[in-house]
Protein backbone atom coordinates (compact mmCIF):
# COMPACT_ATOMS: atom_id res chain seq x y z
CA UNK A 1 0.00 0.00 0.00
CA UNK A 2 0.94 3.44 -0.51
CA UNK A 3 0.26 4.64 2.74
CA UNK A 4 -0.26 3.78 6.09
CA UNK A 5 -2.85 6.10 8.33
CA UNK A 6 -2.56 6.58 12.29
CA UNK A 7 -5.25 3.86 12.35
CA UNK A 8 -4.49 1.44 10.04
CA UNK A 9 -4.54 -1.98 10.73
CA UNK A 10 -1.09 -2.30 7.54
CA UNK A 11 2.20 -2.61 9.16
CA UNK A 12 4.25 -1.04 6.63
CA UNK A 13 4.76 1.12 3.01
CA UNK A 14 5.49 -0.79 -0.15
CA UNK A 15 7.67 1.58 -0.10
CA UNK A 16 9.49 0.78 3.74
CA UNK A 17 9.63 -2.69 2.88
CA UNK A 18 11.56 -2.28 -0.13
CA UNK A 19 13.89 0.23 1.91
CA UNK A 20 14.02 -2.29 4.88
CA UNK A 21 15.30 -5.11 1.99
CA UNK A 22 17.63 -2.80 1.05
CA UNK A 23 18.84 -2.10 4.28
CA UNK A 24 18.77 -5.84 4.96
CA UNK A 25 20.73 -6.81 1.65
CA UNK A 26 23.26 -3.87 1.25
CA UNK A 27 23.23 -2.03 4.51
CA UNK A 28 22.13 1.40 2.91
CA UNK A 29 18.37 1.83 2.79
CA UNK A 30 18.93 5.51 0.96
CA UNK A 31 20.28 4.45 -2.38
CA UNK A 32 18.00 5.08 -5.34
CA UNK A 33 18.16 4.45 -9.42
CA UNK A 34 21.52 3.18 -10.88
CA UNK A 35 23.34 3.18 -7.23
CA UNK A 36 20.90 0.81 -5.33
CA UNK A 37 20.60 -1.35 -8.55
CA UNK A 38 24.37 -1.91 -8.67
CA UNK A 39 24.31 -2.78 -4.77
CA UNK A 40 21.54 -5.01 -5.01
CA UNK A 41 23.33 -6.90 -7.75
CA UNK A 42 26.72 -7.25 -6.10
CA UNK A 43 25.09 -8.72 -2.97
CA UNK A 44 22.37 -10.92 -4.54
CA UNK A 45 23.57 -12.03 -8.12
CA UNK A 46 26.74 -14.88 -6.39
CA UNK A 47 24.37 -15.79 -3.90
CA UNK A 48 21.01 -15.27 -5.01
CA UNK A 49 18.71 -18.12 -3.60
CA UNK A 50 20.91 -17.98 -0.15
CA UNK A 51 19.49 -14.59 0.31
CA UNK A 52 15.97 -15.72 -0.77
CA UNK A 53 16.55 -18.71 2.63
CA UNK A 54 18.44 -15.25 4.56
CA UNK A 55 16.07 -13.08 4.22
CA UNK A 56 12.67 -15.17 5.99
CA UNK A 57 15.17 -16.88 8.23
CA UNK A 58 15.87 -13.33 9.80
CA UNK A 59 12.43 -11.62 9.86
CA UNK A 60 11.01 -15.48 11.54
CA UNK A 61 13.38 -15.30 13.74
CA UNK A 62 12.68 -11.44 14.69
CA UNK A 63 9.15 -12.60 15.08
CA UNK A 64 9.42 -15.36 17.37
CA UNK A 65 11.97 -13.67 20.19
CA UNK A 66 10.13 -10.14 19.86
CA UNK A 67 6.65 -10.27 22.14
CA UNK A 68 4.86 -7.29 20.02
CA UNK A 69 5.57 -8.51 16.62
CA UNK A 70 4.67 -12.55 17.67
CA UNK A 71 1.41 -11.08 18.82
CA UNK A 72 0.65 -9.58 15.47
CA UNK A 73 1.67 -12.88 13.38
CA UNK A 74 -0.12 -15.08 15.76
CA UNK A 75 -3.66 -12.70 14.82
CA UNK A 76 -3.35 -12.51 10.78
CA UNK A 77 -6.34 -10.01 9.47
CA UNK A 78 -7.91 -13.21 8.49
CA UNK A 79 -8.61 -15.04 12.05
CA UNK A 80 -10.59 -12.48 12.66
CA UNK A 81 -8.90 -11.88 16.30
CA UNK A 82 -8.30 -8.24 17.20
CA UNK A 83 -4.87 -6.78 17.61
CA UNK A 84 -4.81 -3.23 17.90
CA UNK A 85 -2.06 -2.24 15.38
CA UNK A 86 -2.95 1.29 15.68
CA UNK A 87 -1.61 1.19 19.93
CA UNK A 88 1.52 -0.92 18.96
CA UNK A 89 2.95 1.65 16.54
CA UNK A 90 2.03 4.74 18.56
CA UNK A 91 4.03 2.87 21.34
CA UNK A 92 6.72 0.88 19.32
CA UNK A 93 9.63 2.14 17.25
CA UNK A 94 9.52 -1.05 15.38
CA UNK A 95 6.20 -0.61 13.95
CA UNK A 96 7.27 2.03 11.77
CA UNK A 97 9.32 2.70 8.88
CA UNK A 98 12.36 3.96 10.73
CA UNK A 99 11.77 1.34 13.13
CA UNK A 100 12.35 -1.48 10.08
CA UNK A 101 15.07 0.44 9.04
CA UNK A 102 17.00 -0.03 12.24
CA UNK A 103 16.12 -3.25 12.59
CA UNK A 104 17.04 -4.62 9.29
CA UNK A 105 20.21 -2.48 9.74
CA UNK A 106 21.43 -4.54 12.33
CA UNK A 107 19.89 -7.40 10.72
CA UNK A 108 22.56 -6.72 7.69
CA UNK A 109 25.45 -7.13 10.03
CA UNK A 110 24.30 -10.01 11.45
CA UNK A 111 23.55 -11.57 8.22
CA UNK A 112 27.04 -10.21 7.04
CA UNK A 113 29.08 -12.29 9.94
CA UNK A 114 28.69 -15.56 8.60
CA UNK A 115 28.10 -17.62 4.97
CA UNK A 116 26.31 -20.78 5.76
CA UNK A 117 26.88 -22.54 2.37
CA UNK A 118 22.64 -23.46 2.93
CA UNK A 119 21.68 -20.04 3.53
CA UNK A 120 20.46 -20.82 7.33
CA UNK A 121 21.73 -19.15 10.18
CA UNK A 122 23.88 -19.99 12.55
CA UNK A 123 23.97 -20.80 15.77
CA UNK A 124 25.62 -17.13 16.97
CA UNK A 125 23.62 -15.29 13.99
CA UNK A 126 20.18 -16.96 15.46
CA UNK A 127 21.65 -15.74 18.92
CA UNK A 128 22.22 -12.35 17.81
CA UNK A 129 19.01 -11.98 16.18
CA UNK A 130 17.19 -12.87 19.62
CA UNK A 131 19.08 -10.36 21.35
CA UNK A 132 18.24 -7.81 18.93
CA UNK A 133 14.49 -8.60 18.72
CA UNK A 134 14.53 -8.84 22.90
CA UNK A 135 15.72 -5.23 22.98
CA UNK A 136 13.33 -2.42 24.27
CA UNK A 137 11.83 -1.23 21.63
CA UNK A 138 9.33 1.14 22.80
CA UNK A 139 9.75 4.58 21.79
CA UNK A 140 10.64 6.12 24.93
CA UNK A 141 13.35 3.76 25.28
CA UNK A 142 16.88 5.24 26.43
CA UNK A 143 18.25 2.97 24.00
CA UNK A 144 16.89 5.58 20.62
CA UNK A 145 16.67 9.04 22.47
CA UNK A 146 18.31 11.42 21.13
CA UNK A 147 18.77 9.63 17.54
CA UNK A 148 15.59 7.82 15.68
CA UNK A 149 13.61 9.02 18.50
CA UNK A 150 12.87 12.68 19.65
CA UNK A 151 10.95 14.57 21.71
CA UNK A 152 8.46 13.84 22.19
CA UNK A 153 8.43 10.19 20.63
CA UNK A 154 8.35 11.48 17.45
CA UNK A 155 10.37 9.21 14.98
CA UNK A 156 12.57 11.21 13.05
CA UNK A 157 14.27 8.52 10.76
CA UNK A 158 16.76 10.93 8.62
CA UNK A 159 19.79 8.82 7.63
CA UNK A 160 22.32 9.84 10.40
CA UNK A 161 19.44 9.38 12.69
CA UNK A 162 18.74 5.49 11.31
CA UNK A 163 22.88 5.32 11.44
CA UNK A 164 23.23 6.45 14.87
CA UNK A 165 20.17 4.31 16.22
CA UNK A 166 21.48 1.49 14.40
CA UNK A 167 25.12 1.76 15.69
CA UNK A 168 22.96 1.99 19.48
CA UNK A 169 21.75 -1.13 18.90
CA UNK A 170 24.33 -3.07 17.64
CA UNK A 171 26.75 -1.79 20.73
CA UNK A 172 23.71 -2.97 23.09
CA UNK A 173 24.27 -6.65 21.66
CA UNK A 174 27.64 -6.87 21.41
CA UNK A 175 28.05 -6.44 17.75
CA UNK A 176 31.44 -4.95 16.29
CA UNK A 177 30.92 -1.46 15.02
CA UNK A 178 32.23 0.49 11.82
CA UNK A 179 34.34 3.29 12.13
CA UNK A 180 31.30 5.50 10.55
CA UNK A 181 29.53 4.26 13.51
CA UNK A 182 32.09 4.59 15.66
CA UNK A 183 32.29 8.40 14.86
CA UNK A 184 28.69 9.05 14.99
CA UNK A 185 28.36 8.06 18.72
CA UNK A 186 31.58 9.57 20.11
CA UNK A 187 29.53 12.88 17.91
CA UNK A 188 26.33 12.50 19.63
CA UNK A 189 28.63 12.09 22.93
CA UNK A 190 30.24 15.35 22.17
CA UNK A 191 26.92 17.13 21.40
CA UNK A 192 25.37 16.02 24.64
CA UNK A 193 28.03 16.85 26.80
CA UNK A 194 28.10 20.21 25.57
CA UNK A 195 24.40 20.40 25.65
CA UNK A 196 24.50 18.92 29.41
CA UNK A 197 27.61 22.39 30.24
CA UNK A 198 25.77 24.74 28.90
CA UNK A 199 23.41 25.36 31.39
CA UNK A 200 25.96 25.69 34.10
CA UNK A 201 28.11 27.85 31.93
CA UNK A 202 24.58 30.15 31.69
CA UNK A 203 24.48 29.65 35.36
Amino acid sequence: IGSVGKNSLMLFTNNQVKQGVLQLVVGDWSLYGDAMQKQADEALAPAADLWRRKMPAFFEEVTCANAQWNEVAQRPLESGMTTNIPALREHYLHFTGGGLLVLCGVGHAILSLDHQPDGLLSSEQEGLIRDLAALDWSRDAILWSGNIVGAPGKVTPHKNSVVLAVARAKAAIGLQLTDKENGAIQRADERMFRQEQEPALIS
